[in-house]
């Protein structure tokens, strides 16, 4: 009999986690929130509240599910708290949570002597105002749960910092944010398996964060070039913020940024950093599948981390201007670049776009996956396509 895995439909790798699920021969039991149209290819579909570990242990217990997906999304502490009821292989409710609420993780990260940024909770603008004004502008602003889709925001004005508050919260299950300093450095994502206490690297992930002062993924790629020592370094650190955390099992990722003084961990997350993206490029540079890893490891088999490849791997997402779409060009001419292995374009005329901010808004446009003999090479070739493809825009309201 197969096994049976509970995914839960929230986070941008959904889609990617139910196919892996079926190439495993796993039944997938997809749970959805009441009201909403469910991601395609669950063997059977259960509505509920996500944020509700009752309702999740509902449909662990009657649907006699083996393993759960720990997701990359807003459900990942109930998920821990369904999970730990029945006996499931998931991170613990202690790691979980601290993994999810960035004030409390970082707290107790800092408090164990683990590299972390230091950052100030703030449930106002005015404990925003305070913190900035203990720090010294400029400072970052961000919503207090690791999983939010809002952009990190710098503020380099005072003035600025209530509406940066205000964007940073607004797509906030807590309504709360947290204010750093800005810390100059690469931002990577540490990707890996934790099992017994010991930590397995999967692979680093680079990330382009944009421009100022909206701060998110506009492109990522595997793996990025370091050296051994920087490598070694971020690994060390992310071991260092694991074990404060008190991180036995489960398949996680840092985010680290690389600076002059050495790498500080900003976040750390539950679950594969694929499930953050569109495609797995950890899988295409290196034949480690880390979505499959992490099904693998929520029913109780055996993980596949052998490196069976040597290549680079890039996403570039397609930038756009605010209003409505009256076109897309380009997309045969980018199809044709050496290396391109898809396009998706999401984004269709007549939708209403506005600017690109935060990774919501970057996900209504569309995005360019590319591959070549190293990072270099794959970014190069997911710039010049994504370069290519234009989505022309007239005025909303023209």
């Amino acid at each position: 009999m197969s096994k049976r895995i509970l995914i839960l439909d929230c986070g941008p790798g959904v889609a990617q986690a139910i196919a892996k699920a079926h190439a495993l021969g796993y039944h997938v039991v997809l749970m959805s929130e009441e009201e909403t149209t469910p991601t395609p290819g669950g063997d059977e579909v259960r509505f509920g509240e996500l944020w509700v570990h009752d309702a999740i242990g509902q449909v662990l217990d009657e649907c006699r599910i083996d393993g759960i997906l720990q997701p990359f999304g807003y459900a990942s502490f109930p998920v821990s708290l369904a999970a730990s009821k029945l006996k499931l292989k998931a991170l613990t409710q202690f790691t979980a949570v601290e993994m999810q609420v960035r004030h409390t993780g970082a707290t107790v990260m800092e408090k164990r002597g683990a590299p972390v940024i230091t950052l100030r909770f703030a449930e106002t603008p005015v404990q925003a105002n305070e913190a900035a004004r203990e720090f010294g502008l400029p400072v970052w602003i961000d919503a207090d749960e690791t999983y939010s889709q809002a952009p990190t925001i710098r503020v380099d004005e005072i003035e600025d910092l209530s509406l940066a508050f205000s964007r940073a919260t607004r797509q906030s299950l807590l309504k709360n944010a947290v204010v750093m300093p800005v810390v100059q450095g690469s931002t990577f994502y540490v990707d890996g398996v934790m099992t017994e206490g010991m930590f397995r690297l999967s692979g680093l992930i680079g990330v382009d964060t944009g421009k100022p002062p909206f701060r998110f993924e506009c492109g990522i790629v595997a793996s990025p070039a370091v050296s051994d020592r920087e490598r070694d370094e971020m690994v060390r650190v992310t071991k260092q913020a694991l074990a404060a955390l008190d991180c036995i099992d489960g398949c996680v990722h840092a985010e680290v940024i690389l600076t002059h003084q050495g790498p500080v961990v900003l976040g750390m997350f539950g679950a594969p950093a694929a499930l953050r993206f569109p495609a797995d490029i950890l899988l295409l540079a290196h034949g480690v599948d880390t979505i499959a890893n992490a099904l693998r490891f929520a029913v109780g088999e055996s993980l596949r981390m052998e490196i069976t490849r040597d290549r680079g791997a890039a996403i570039s997402w397609i930038p756009t201007h605010s209003g409505v779409v009256t076109e897309i060009r380009g997309i045969e001419e980018a199809r044709g670049v050496p290396g391109v292995e898809e396009i998706v374009i999401v984004a269709k005329p007549g939708d209403v776009m506005g600017h690109v901010v935060d990774c919501e808004t970057r996900n209504r446009v569309g995005y360019v996956l590319a591959t070549g003999e190293n990072a270099h090479d794959a970014t190069r070739a997911a710039k010049r396509a994504r370069d290519l493809c234009e989505i022309v825009t007239r005025p909303a309201y023209s």
